[in-house]
């Protein structure tokens, strides 16, 4: 009797009444036999499935050895839990005590049949090493869990049906720490490549070097290399079917084009044949047609020159108008019909050069109207403020100190700066950024100076924001603004001169910008970088108040030039920008 102490068990579960037991297997059909026993097809009605059984004959005490490799076979393949090994569903004893295990029933073939119904089919023994190349998986997952199979021929590798692959019969198996030899499964794969590779024609000759490096005693190799390099060889094979069945497709399509080559050559000829019996109406047909064409373009051509003769009546009409109104300063008249002008110019049959001309003459009258309507502007700020200063002065003859003091202050908030600010820098930084600095500077240095005369020196808050506005300096930079402004006038067709003139003058505030503009606009008639002048002119527009005119000059530069991301930052930073033109 087996000393095994797990036979033990399954022993005293089956007289206790627990456990599985061979009651759930019924109509058993011997298919094989191993050393000691059978194996057996049967059906396990709990589950209504068809199993193997792995079995002993005789009695158990009689047969303790086959008892042990029954016992050790069930464990090893429990134990391997791999889509290449038959899992072990239970291990009992039948109704004579005798041990079984049951385990997965695979539809299939063994490789030695396939062997032998290869013949010389190239797809065959493809598909025979892609199932060399699943075994060789399977026993490397077994060699890595120190399992060596110890028996592999081709009788117990299976291939199922639907592709499955399984590695049978371990009841040889050892443990590598009880000194198996993994080389042994090694050899007995490069065995089967020998197989595989004689059972044909002629193969490749570096997985006959793999098997015979395989079959070498010394080999490094271990499983898990074979495996890598037959399934290296077998996407090659894939790739090299591949590209056969695109050459075949290719060639396919090359011969149909050709067909239809050779079927359009005879249509080809055919239409010629019939198409010498149309040439003669034809002919007809185009001279009537000719002489027709002649008359209705004629007939275009005449109502077409009437059209560009009245469209360019009505756009010099418009330009007329809008110079005069223009020479009259009565700029809103001026405007509406320059731009009517410009809308006129875009209908059909006006030549380039009158549509430039017009746009010209817009963009003329758009300046000036904007200079004049700043001028009016400035002047009547510089008069309120004038006044403002005037009735400041008035208040001399009060308190010296306090009335005096009072009255400026009150001057300077009337125009929107608060002197009162305990913060100079702010209120130079409020002076420097409006259009009237000059006046305002002027007027600050008036103060100072009038407070020095009269009590020797000028309040702190007045001396500190003296000392922040740099008199003298904004002055020199208004002395160099006014020296390029001359000689840009001296050079009107010089585009460095414009340009920084039209810079020197943006310096100096709104006043300032409005002069930049005039500047600018001469560069961008006369420079080669119109993109990069429009910009500039685009900024001088955006500092004179006008973001309206400002989007307009860096929209043109961003037609100018689109791959230039700097006037589309400019628009993006105007945002839905609005106010006057």
């Amino acid at each position: 009797m087996s000393r095994d102490p797990f036979f033990s068990r399954l022993r005293l579960a089956s007289t206790a009444g627990a456990g599985a037991t061979d009651a759930r297997y019924c109509d058993r059909t011997e298919v094989a036999t191993w050393d000691h026993g059978l194996l057996l097809l049967a059906q396990d009605i709990d589950l209504d499935r068809a199993v193997l059984l792995k079995t002993i004959q005789g009695e158990p005490a009689a047969a303790e050895d086959a008892v042990r490799r029954l016992l050790d076979e069930a464990r090893t393949a429990g134990g391997l839990q791999h889509p290449g090994v038959p899992p072990v569903y239970d291990l009992a004893l039948d109704a004579e005590g005798r041990p079984f295990f049951s385990m997965r029933h695979v539809h299939g073939r063994t490789l030695e049949d396939l062997l032998r119904g290869q013949g010389d089919a190239q797809e065959g023994r493809h598909r025979l090493l892609g199932i060399l190349e699943f075994v060789c998986q399977t026993l490397a997952f077994a060699h890595e869990r120190g399992v060596v199979h110890g028996g592999l021929t081709s009788r117990n590798v299976l291939a199922g049906d639907f592709g499955e692959v399984q590695v049978l019969d371990w009841s040889h198996a050892g443990l590598v720490e009880a000194g198996a030899d993994p080389r042994t499964d090694l050899q007995a794969v490069g065995g089967l490549l020998h197989d595989i590779l004689s059972s044909g024609e002629e193969g490749d000759s570096a997985l006959a070097d793999l098997g015979r490096a395989a079959l070498d005693s010394g080999t490094t190799l271990d499983m898990e290399d074979l495996a890598r390099e037959l399934g290296r060889h077998l996407v090659g094979t894939e790739e090299r079917a591949h590209r056969a069945r695109l050459q075949a497709v290719a060639d396919e399509e090359e011969a149909a084009a050709a067909r239809l080559r050779h079927e359009q050559a005879r249509l080809q000829v055919e239409q010629q044949r019939k198409r010498k019996s149309q040439i003669l109406a034809f002919s007809l047909a185009v001279g009537l047609g000719l002489i027709l064409a002649a008359l209705g373009w004629t007939w275009l051509e005449v109502g077409r020159r009437e059209r560009e003769r009245n469209a360019h009546a009505v756009v010099e009409a418009a330009m007329r108008e809008a110079t005069t109104a223009r020479v009259d300063q009565r700029w809103d008249r001026a405007l509406e019909a320059a731009s009517g002008a410009v809308t006129s110019s875009r209908s059909e049959g006006v030549s380039a050069d009158l549509r430039a001309e017009a746009a010209r003459l817009e963009g003329e009258i758009r300046v000036a109207a904007a200079s004049a309507r700043d001028a009016r502007e400035r002047a009547a700020r510089e008069e309120r403020l004038a006044a403002d200063l005037a009735r400041a002065s008035t208040r001399s003859d009060l308190d010296p100190a306090e009335a005096n003091e009072r009255a400026w202050r009150d001057a300077f908030a009337t125009y929107g700066i608060d002197l009162s600010m305990p913060d100079a820098e702010a209120v130079a930084r409020r002076i420097a950024t409006d259009p009237l600095r000059d006046r305002l500077v002027d007027s600050i240095r008036t103060w100072r100076a009038a407070q020095v005369v009269r009590d020797g020196q000028a309040t702190p808050s007045l001396e500190a924001l003296a000392k922040v506005l740099h008199l003298d300096a904004a002055a020199n930079a208004a002395a160099d603004a006014a020296a390029l402004e001359d000689e840009a006038w001296l050079h009107p067709d010089d585009e460095e001169r414009q340009l920084a003139a039209g810079r020197a003058l943006r310096a100096q505030g709104v006043r300032g910008a409005s002069k930049a503009v005039w500047h600018l606009t001469a560069a961008v008639a006369v420079g080669e970088d119109r993109a990069g002048l429009q910009v500039h002119l685009g900024d001088a527009w955006r500092a004179a108040r006008r973001p309206v005119l400002a989007r307009e000059a860096y929209e043109s530069a961003a037609n100018l030039d689109p791959d230039w991301d700097v006037p589309r930052a400019r628009i993006d930073a105007l945002g839905g920008a609005s106010g006057p033109r």
